[in-house]
């Protein structure tokens, strides 16, 4: 399916009017009628609206994935992180806390203590986040984030991190399906599967004869 016939799919699932969707979502009736003549695509805002009041994500309007769930959109772009099981502990427990917009410092404080090469994978992870969630202050957050670790690890004052619009509410979809998602998240799905430390050694046995 196209992504407009997605969204006049989620139009029939809800039982609305093309007119009634159009004023719940927040775009005109022009715009419905423009995407299912073809004289125009819904724009990214528009995609974000729809995806927010019908709880569904973004890559599935797109057509990347044929399921709703933030769940399968979660593990789709974090598979490829290859966290291990304590990685991704931390990685949960950090991005719920961003995601119900903790302040930088108070993130941080639940990965600092883990090696360079674990930290980075965090942060990888709230970069996916943030991107799924569309968050207003997601970069300068996670500006921040990467400032405090730099300072930390350096012992120096680095440049500094771009403000943008710290103070703004996170966008309503990650206080709800997305973070509703990652708490939820079977975290066998996500992290590396380990190799056994033990393995199977053939024994083989001698036949020798002894002749007297």
């Amino acid at each position: 399916m196209t992504t407009v016939d997605r969204i006049f799919k989620l139009i029939n699932d809800s039982n609305l009017t093309a007119k009634d969707f159009a004023k719940k979502v927040g775009v005109s009736q022009g715009n419905i009628t423009d995407w299912k003549t073809g004289r125009a695509k819904p724009s990214v805002e528009a995609l974000l609206k729809i995806s927010n009041v019908c709880k569904v994500s973004v890559d599935y309007l797109l057509g990347n994935i044929d399921k709703v769930s933030y769940v399968d959109t979660l593990v789709r772009y974090l598979k490829p992180l290859e966290f291990s099981e304590k990685e991704f502990n931390a990685f949960k427990k950090t991005s719920i806390s961003f995601l119900e917009g903790e302040k930088p410092e108070n993130i941080l404080d639940n990965f600092k203590e883990l090696p360079v090469s674990e930290r980075k994978k965090i942060i990888n992870g709230l970069e996916i986040i943030a991107d799924l969630s569309s968050e207003y202050d997601k970069s300068a957050r996670l500006n921040k984030i990467n400032y405090l670790i730099t300072k930390n690890d350096n012992n120096c004052e680095p440049d500094g991190y771009e403000t943008l619009i710290e103070d703004r509410d996170i966008d309503s979809i990650a206080k709800t399906g997305l973070l509703e998602a990652i708490k939820n998240i079977n975290k066998n799905n996500i992290i590396k599967k380990e190799l056994s430390q033990y393995y199977m050694c053939p024994v083989y046995r001698s036949h020798i004869c002894w002749y007297t």
